[in-house]
């Protein structure tokens, strides 16, 4: 068995990294990035889904022209007045942090479409592949874990 070199290395918590590597070994449980990541309390860089959403919106607009459509631009914008109007409404929150998307989340919004904006199926399909990509941007940037709520 090979032994373990340790590194100075801290979080800027002053929360060692070895420390939460060996707490996770202790717990039985898989020492992967986002479990440490996640045990040194990253609340602080913590990304909220509105606003990263509201910059990937802008970042979708630079490429009118280019690379998409406005239309496909419009849908994005859509989408986020939508997030937006059922975060206030069910969460009574102004926004949500980004770890806490899940399928219960997908879900609640989709049947938010339907029932609040009389959406129909394809148009909440359009608009979910919307946040499809939104995720698979975030996943990409290791700003959350990978997470399969999305099967289209």
């Amino acid at each position: 068995m090979r032994s373990r070199v340790r590194v100075p290395f801290s979080a800027p918590e002053g929360s060692s990294i070895l420390a939460a590597y060996d707490r996770l070994i202790q717990e039985n449980r898989t020492p992967t990035y986002f479990a440490v990541k996640q045990l040194l309390g990253s609340a602080s860089s913590s990304r909220m889904l509105l606003a990263e959403f509201g910059k990937y919106c802008e970042k979708r607009q630079q490429e009118v022209g280019t690379r998409i459509t406005q239309f496909t631009t419009n849908k994005y914008h859509r989408l986020l007045r939508y997030m937006t109007e059922y975060i206030r409404q069910v969460y009574g929150k102004e926004d949500l942090p980004l770890e806490t998307i899940d399928y219960a989340y997908v879900d609640g919004l989709n049947t938010y479409m339907h029932t609040a904006y009389n959406c129909h199926n394809n148009g909440a399909v359009n608009l979910l592949c919307c946040l499809k990509n939104f995720i698979l941007y975030a996943i990409r940037n290791e700003w959350i874990e990978k997470i399969v709520i999305f099967v289209m």
